[in-house]
């Protein structure tokens, strides 16, 4: 369904991926996402990393992801339109990674283009990318800027990711880790409709714990705990619907193959 409640009839996708392995052990990985909602929306994702082990025995990625999204088709109506973006959306990330002993440092930037003619509130909205094939039918989205609350994907949004996370299996506790992450997301405009514009930003800390049951015999278990503390301007909130939260979730998952 749309979000006016009509039948989109299907929604497919597709993924291709290489690696070409290079001198020196290093690798470059390149990779194609499409995805097809009938009558709804089109959309486009290719990704780059460039693997790069260090005379320490560290190893460093640098990525590159670009993703696009138009609207297919009469189904892409007015709620679509007036909640994220008119026609099409675009964002693109890039990301680094160094993984060294139990440490892994993190950091990312990322912009976006989501225009929007809709407003209420007394502003003008501000648009986001759109990564939903209808009701309850998600996209990729894996960009390392979409945190535990936010996905950081307005209009015209500049953000930034920092983050580093521990394995604490070197000191004899194998299988818990701790993570955080700290994104900073401004450069989006809210405007009132008379003409008045407001500089405004928004920021989430996010705080990771994982913990995996390998020595007890069940190496596929996994439980995690997210903590997310996320908070924006008042302006950006009334431009967006978009409210100040805290987030507290916890899950088991485990993996096995059929």
């Amino acid at each position: 369904m749309n979000e006016d409640g009509d039948k989109i009839d299907w929604v497919m996708g597709m993924q291709l991926g290489y690696t070409f392995e290079l001198a020196n052990q290093n690798s470059l990985e390149l990779q194609y996402r499409n995805g097809l909602a009938d009558n709804y929306l089109t959309a486009h994702n290719g990704n780059v990393w460039l693997k790069m082990p260090l005379y320490d025995g560290s190893e460093l990625t640098l990525g590159g992801m670009y993703f696009y999204a138009k609207q297919d088709g009469d189904l892409w109506g007015a709620s679509e339109r007036d909640g994220s973006f008119e026609n099409k959306a675009e964002l693109g990330n890039l990301n680094a990674t160094l993984n060294s002993g139990p440490w892994t440092f993190n950091a990312a930037f990322n912009y976006t283009k989501a225009n929007t003619a809709s407003n209420s509130n007394g502003y003008h909205t501000i648009g986001h990318y759109n990564y939903n094939f209808g009701d309850n039918t998600h996209g990729v989205w894996d960009v390392p800027t979409s945190a535990n609350i936010s996905d950081f994907n307005f209009n015209k949004e500049k953000a930034w990711l920092i983050g580093a996370e521990y394995d604490f299996s070197d000191i004899g506790l194998e299988g818990l880790s701790l993570s955080y992450n700290f994104v900073y997301g401004s450069g989006m405009k809210a405007k009132e409709l008379n003409g008045t514009a407001h500089d405004v930003a928004e920021h989430e800390h996010d705080l990771t714990m994982k913990y995996n049951f390998s020595q007890w015999g069940m190496k596929d278990l996994q439980f995690k705990l997210e903590y997310g503390y996320y908070r924006n301007d008042e302006a950006f909130r009334k431009a967006t619907g978009q409210n100040e939260s805290e987030k507290l979730r916890a899950w088991l998952s485990y993996n096995f193959t059929i």
